[in-house]
């Protein structure tokens, strides 16, 4: 099955494949809150937002938003990265019931989970 980037795994399309796929935009939804949480408070404390994305990128807070959003999609402020927000607040979902059903809590904010009233 081949994701997004290219890269082919082994196995058929199934259940699993939605799994795995909801629990990597359940860690993706992490790294862009973080992201976007730092970009937010950091120029309070004087900070640039696009110096601040460099850092990061070169730094251990590195992930695929710091990289591939930051400045061509939020710091910029056209909000289109290509993948609807309403997806990954679905793909946080599914990932979050998934744990629940199994007695697993989940730590995630509830506001991931649902799309932001306010989008691009």
């Amino acid at each position: 099955m081949p994701d997004q980037s290219g890269n082919v795994f082994a196995g058929t399309l199934s259940l699993a494949d939605q799994e795995a796929k909801a629990f990597n935009n359940y860690v993706s939804s992490a790294g862009l809150i973080a992201a976007v949480e730092a970009l937010r408070i950091g120029p309070k404390f004087g900070l640039d937002p696009a110096l601040m994305t460099d850092i990061l990128n070169v730094s251990s807070g590195k992930n695929n938003t710091t990289e591939l959003k930051l400045k061509q999609f939020i710091i910029s402020e056209t909000f289109a990265d290509g993948f609807p927000q309403r997806l990954m607040a679905r793909d946080v979902r599914t990932a979050d019931d998934m744990a629940h059903a199994l007695l697993l809590i989940t730590r995630r904010p509830k506001q991931t989970a649902r799309p932001a009233l306010v989008t691009a």
